[in-house]
C-alpha cells in the first residue's frame, strides 16, 4: 500500500513538475508573502468593525464571541516573519490525502486479525487466561499506535522524498505560514516542526479510526457484521460532514467525525469556529477534547469487552448477531438449487476477508478516474454543434460551410489587427481600440484552431477513402480519452487504463488465493476429492467462478470510465466504422465501434481469466496471502517499475496483456493477436495441468 500510495502521488503530480510550473507557483508565493501582513490585519480589522456595529454589540452574542476569538489567535499572527519556503513538494505531500485511505486498509487487515482467536472457537480460552484478557487488549492498542505511526513515517518519508525529487528541497526552518496553503494555521511553528506534528496527530487519528473499528468487530464478535457497522458509521459520518453548514444546530457532528480522522489537515490548516450549544467554540480545541474523550471512552470499552468477554456476549448484540445469522441462513436455504456454486462464492467473498478486498478494489477504481477536462466548455459545445450538423459520411458541406469561411475571417481579422497595432504605434487609434481588436483576434484564432483539427481529421478520411476504407467524420474526443494513449489529457500514455489494469490483477490475485487454500488449511481437500463431484463437478465450477469474476471486473472498470468519461464528454456515433477513430486507422478489420468494444472487453475477459488459470497452477502450491503477494509481485510488480521510468519492465508485464490497447498500437494488432493466442494456449495447458493436479495423478506430496 505505501508503495501504491508513491505511484499514485507520482501520477498526481508529474504534469506539475516543469520549470514553467514551478515558476508560476513561486511567483504565486510571492504574491501571497507581499500581501500577508495586510490579509492578517484585514482580518483582525473585519472582525473590530463587526463588534462595533450595533446588532452585533449584545453581550454574548454569537458574532461578538466568534470575532473575538478570531482576532485573539489571529492578533499572535502578526509579528511573524514570512520567507521563501521553496516548498511546493511538501504541500503536494500535505494535500495528498489518498495516502490515508490506503493506510487505513492497512489497519482494517491488522484489526481484523484480532478475531482470529474467535474465528478458530479459542476466545474463552484465551479469556480465561489471566492475560489474555485486560492486559492482551492494552498491548494490542499499543500495537495499533505504534503500526499507525510507523506506517506514517515510512509513507510521508517515501512522498517526502519523491516531492523533493520532483520539486526541490523545501526549507523546513522557516514558518509554517511561509506555505500559503497554511496561511490560517495560527499556530507559530516552523514549516518542519508542522510537518512532524502532522505525522503525529495523523499517526494518533488513524490508530484511534482503528480502535472505532475494532470495537465494532467487538460489538458482534464477527467480522462481515463489525466491518459492515464500520462501513454505514463511515458514510453517514461522511455525508454529515458534506451537508451540514457551521450554522447548524448539530454543527458539533460536522467538525468532530470520522472525515477528519482520516483528514486531520483540514482541521490542522484551517481556523474554524461553529456555534455549540449556544456558545462560539474554537474547532481545532473541540476536536482534541472530543477525540481524546472519545479515545478514553473506547479504551475503557476495549478493555471491560475482554475483562468480562462472557457477560458481553450475552448482551442484546448477541441476540442481533443471531437474529442476522437465522436471516442468513434462509437465504442460503434458497439458493440451494445452485447450493456448490453460492458455497463456494460465499466461502471466497465472506469467509477469506474477499469482501474486503472488492471494497478496496472500489475505493482505489473511484480514486483513479480523473475528469479533468483539457477542453473549455465552449469548445466542447463548438465541437458537438459542429459534429451533429455536419457528422456522418463526408459529403464536404463542412468545408464549403463553416472550414473555408473560418480560415477567411481569420486572415480578415489577422489583417484588420495588423492594421490597427499599425495605427496605435503612431498614436492614431486609443489601447482600448487596439484591445477590443485583439479580443476578436483571439476569438477568431480559437475558431480557426477548431476547423484547421476537422480539416486535419477530414483529410485522414479521404486518404482511407481513397483505399476504399469507410470512415465517418465523428467527434473522436471522447473515444480518444477512453481508447487512446491520450487519456484524460494529452501524454498520459494510457496510465488510468495501465493503473486500473494493475488493481484488477491484484484484486483477482487475493480473492482466488483462497481458493484452494481454504480446503487445504482445513485439511478437507483429501475428503473432497473422494468424493464423486468433488474431483470434475467442483473443479469446473470454480473455473466458471474465475470467469465470472474475470468478467465482473472487467466490466467494473469499463463501466467506471463508461459513467465517467459520459459526465464530461459525449460517446457518440456507435454505429460508424471504428476506423473512423483515426487513432485505430491501423487496425486490419473494420466493423462498427460498438462490435470493437463489446470484442475488446471480451478479450480482455479472457486474458484476466487467462492469468487466472497460470496464477491456479502457483495458488495450488502455495496459496492464501503467500500465494497473492507471490502473484502480485509476478504480475503487477514489473508495470510499477515501468511506471516508475523503468522502460524495460514494460515489456515484462502482464498487465499489458489485460489492457490490449497498448501492445495494438505499440507492436501491431495483428502482432498482438497473436501474442493473445500464445496467452490463451498456455492458459488451456495450465487448467490441464491444474485438472491432473487436482485429481492427484501429479503433486501427491503436494496434496497430502
Amino acid at each position: 500500500m505505501i508503495l501504491l500510495s508513491g505511484v499514485l502521488f507520482f501520477r498526481d503530480n508529474r504534469n506539475d513538475a516543469t520549470i514553467k510550473r514551478q515558476t508560476k507557483w513561486e511567483k504565486q508565493e510571492e504574491t501571497y508573502q507581499k500581501h500577508y501582513a495586510s490579509y492578517i490585519a484585514s482580518i483582525i480589522n473585519e472582525n473590530k468593525a463587526l463588534s462595533g456595529i450595533s446588532i452585533f454589540t449584545k453581550k454574548n452574542s454569537t458574532a461578538q464571541e466568534r470575532s473575538k476569538i478570531a482576532r485573539k489567535k489571529y492578533q499572535a499572527m502578526k509579528g511573524i516573519t514570512l520567507s521563501d519556503s521553496y516548498g511546493e513538494g511538501l504541500e503536494k505531500v500535505l494535500r495528498f490525502q489518498s495516502v490515508h485511505g490506503l493506510l487505513m486498509i492497512v489497519m482494517i487487515v491488522l484489526t481484523l486479525g484480532f478475531l482470529d482467536h474467535d474465528h478458530q472457537s479459542l476466545a474463552l480460552i484465551v479469556a480465561s487466561t489471566p492475560k489474555g484478557r485486560s492486559i492482551l487488549a492494552m498491548k494490542r492498542m499499543g500495537v495499533l499506535l505504534i503500526v499507525s505511526l510507523g506506517l506514517h513515517m515510512i509513507a510521508y518519508t517515501l512522498l517526502l522524498g519523491e516531492g523533493i525529487v520532483m520539486f526541490g528541497m523545501p526549507q523546513f526552518n522557516v514558518s509554517a505560514q511561509s506555505l500559503s496553503y497554511l496561511k490560517d494555521m495560527t499556530l507559530p511553528i516552523s514549516l518542519g516542526a508542522f510537518y512532524l506534528l502532522y505525522i503525529m496527530v495523523s499517526s494518533f487519528c488513524m490508530a484511534l479510526l482503528s480502535l472505532v473499528f475494532w470495537d465494532c468487530l467487538i460489538a458482534f464478535h464477527t467480522r462481515s457484521l463489525g466491518l459492515g457497522l464500520f462501513l454505514g458509521l463511515s458514510i453517514l459520518e461522511v455525508l454529515l460532514q458534506s451537508h451540514l453548514i457551521a450554522q447548524s444546530p448539530i454543527a458539533f457532528l460536522k467538525y468532530n467525525n470520522i472525515y477528519y480522522l482520516l483528514m486531520p489537515i483540514e482541521i490542522m490548516r484551517s481556523f474554524l469556529t461553529y456555534t455549540c450549544l449556544k456558545q462560539m467554540v474554537n474547532g481545532q480545541h473541540v476536536f482534541v477534547i472530543v477525540m481524546l474523550t472519545i479515545a478514553v471512552l473506547l479504551i475503557i470499552f476495549t478493555v471491560l469487552d475482554h475483562q468480562y468477554h462472557r457477560v458481553l456476549s450475552q448482551s442484546h448484540t448477541y441476540k442481533l448477531k443471531k437474529l442476522i445469522q437465522k436471516v442468513t441462513i434462509r437465504v442460503r436455504s434458497r439458493m440451494s438449487l445452485h447450493k456448490t456454486f453460492f458455497q463456494e462464492c460465499y466461502k471466497i467473498v465472506i469467509c477469506e476477508r474477499g469482501l474486503l478486498y472488492i471494497i478496496c478494489f472500489g475505493i482505489l477504481l473511484v480514486s483513479l478516474q480523473d475528469t479533468t477536462p483539457y477542453l473549455a466548455n465552449d469548445t466542447m459545445n463548438t465541437y458537438q454543434t459542429l459534429y451533429a450538423k455536419y457528422g456522418g459520411a463526408y459529403d464536404g458541406r463542412i468545408m464549403k460551410e463553416y472550414i473555408i469561411p473560418t480560415h477567411k475571417k481569420y486572415q480578415k481579422r489577422k489583417r484588420s489587427y495588423e492594421k490597427i497595432s499599425a495605427l496605435y504605434d503612431k498614436g492614431k487609434v486609443t489601447l482600448d481600440r487596439l484591445s477590443g481588436e485583439e479580443t476578436l483576434l483571439i476569438a477568431a484564432k480559437h475558431e480557426e484552431d477548431i476547423a484547421s483539427t476537422i480539416e486535419a481529421q477530414i483529410k485522414d478520411i479521404q486518404k482511407l477513402s481513397q483505399k476504399g476504407i469507410k470512415a465517418n467524420l465523428i467527434d473522436q474526443k471522447g473515444w480518444t480519452i477512453l481508447l487512446s494513449k491520450d487519456g484524460h489529457y494529452p501524454g498520459e500514455g494510457y496510465y488510468s487504463a495501465e493503473a486500473e489494469g494493475m488493481i484488477t490483477i491484484a484484486l483477482m490475485c487475493f480473492l482466488l488465493s483462497s481458493l484452494w487454500y481454504y480446503d487445504r488449511k482445513n485439511r478437507m481437500n483429501l475428503i473432497i476429492r473422494t468424493t464423486p463431484q468433488g474431483r470434475d463437478s467442483l473443479y469446473y465450477m470454480r473455473l466458471k467462478i474465475m470467469a465470472l469474476l474475470a468478467l465482473l471486473a472487467v466490466l467494473s472498470c469499463e463501466g467506471m470510465d463508461f459513467y465517467v468519461l459520459a459526465k464530461t464528454y459525449p460517446l457518440t456515433s456507435w454505429n460508424a466504422p471504428v476506423r473512423s477513430l483515426l487513432f485505430l486507422n491501423d487496425l486490419p478489420v473494420n466493423m462498427p465501434i460498438w462490435c470493437f468494444l463489446i470484442i475488446l472487453t471480451l478479450l480482455r475477459m479472457f486474458s484476466l481469466f487467462s492469468l487466472c488459470m497460470l496464477m491456479n497452477c502457483l495458488f495450488m502450491f502455495a496459496g492464501g496471502l503467500k500465494g497473492a503477494f507471490i502473484s502480485v509481485g509476478v504480475l503487477v510488480i514489473p508495470q510499477v517499475l515501468s511506471s516508475l521510468g523503468l522502460s524495460f519492465f514494460h515489456y515484462l508485464s502482464a498487465v499489458q496483456l489485460i489492457t490490449i490497447m497498448r501492445m495494438g498500437q505499440e507492436l501491431g494488432f495483428a502482432f498482438t493477436a497473436l501474442i493473445l493466442l500464445v496467452l490463451y494456449g498456455s492458459a488451456a495447458i495450465a487448467i490441464y495441468f491444474s485438472k491432473q493436479l487436482w485429481n492427484g495423478k501429479k503433486g501427491k506430496i503436494v496434496w497430502s
